[in-house]
C-alpha cells in the first residue's frame, strides 16, 4: 500500500510539475508576445516620431527658404532701382554738361561780339575826334586868314547888313498910305512913330556891333595864333 501511494504521490507531483512547467512556458510565451507587441508598438511610435520630425524639418526648411527667396527678390529689386537711379543721374549729368557747354559757347560768342562792337565804337570815336579836330583847326586857320587879310571888308559888310536892315523897314507914310478912315490913320501914325524909334535903336545897335566886329578883326590880324 505504501508503495502504491508513493507512486501516486510521485505521479501527482510529476503532473503538478508538468503543469507548472506548462504554466511557466505559457507565461514565458505570453511575456514574449507582450514584449514583441511592445517592441512593435515602440517601433511604430519611433517611426511615426521620425516621420513627424522629418516633416517638421521640411517645414522649417521651407520656412527658411521662403524668407531667403523673399530677401533675394528684394535685393534684386533694390539693385534694379539703384541701377535705374544711376542711369537717370548719368543722363541728368550729361544734360547739365551739354547745357554748360552751350552756355559757355554763347558766352564766348557774346564776348567776341561785344569786343568787336567796342573796337568799332572806339574806332568811330577816334575818327570823329580826328575829324572834329581837323575841322576846328581848318576853321581857326581860315578865320584867322580871313580876318588878317580883310578886316576892313568885314567891317564894311557888317555896316552894309545893318543898313539893309534899316532900309528894309517901312516908314510911317508908306504904312499910313494903305489905311482908310480917320481912326485908322491915327492908329497908323502912332505905330509909325513907335517903329521909327525901334529903327533908330536898331541902327545904333548895328553901328556898335560893326565897331566891335572891326576891333575883333584887327586883334585877330595882329595875333593870328
Amino acid at each position: 500500500m505504501h508503495s502504491s501511494q508513493r507512486q501516486q504521490q510521485q505521479q501527482q507531483q510529476q503532473q503538478q510539475q508538468q503543469q507548472q512547467q506548462q504554466q511557466q512556458q505559457q507565461q514565458q510565451q505570453q511575456q514574449q508576445q507582450q514584449q514583441q507587441q511592445q517592441e512593435y508598438v515602440m517601433q511604430e511610435g519611433q517611426q511615426q516620431q521620425e516621420k513627424q520630425q522629418q516633416q517638421e524639418k521640411q517645414q522649417q526648411q521651407e520656412k527658411q527658404q521662403q524668407p531667403e527667396k523673399q530677401q533675394q527678390q528684394e535685393r534684386q529689386q533694390q539693385q534694379e532701382r539703384q541701377q535705374q537711379q544711376e542711369r537717370q543721374q548719368q543722363q541728368e549729368r550729361q544734360l547739365l554738361l551739354q547745357q554748360q557747354q552751350q552756355q559757355q559757347q554763347t558766352f564766348h560768342i557774346l564776348q567776341g561780339q561785344q569786343q568787336q562792337q567796342q573796337q568799332q565804337q572806339q574806332q568811330q570815336q577816334q575818327q570823329q575826334q580826328q575829324e572834329q579836330e581837323q575841322q576846328v583847326e581848318e576853321q581857326s586857320t581860315s578865320r584867322a586868314a580871313v580876318a588878317a587879310k580883310r578886316p576892313a571888308a568885314a567891317a564894311a559888310a557888317a555896316a552894309a547888313a545893318a543898313s539893309d536892315d534899316l532900309t528894309g523897314e517901312e516908314t510911317g507914310d508908306s504904312l499910313c498910305s494903305r489905311t482908310d478912315g480917320a481912326a485908322a490913320a491915327r492908329k497908323c501914325s502912332s505905330k509909325a512913330a513907335a517903329k521909327q524909334q525901334q529903327s533908330s535903336s536898331k541902327q545904333s545897335a548895328a553901328a556898335a556891333a560893326a565897331a566891335a566886329f572891326f576891333l575883333v578883326a584887327v586883334a585877330a590880324a595882329n595875333n593870328p595864333t
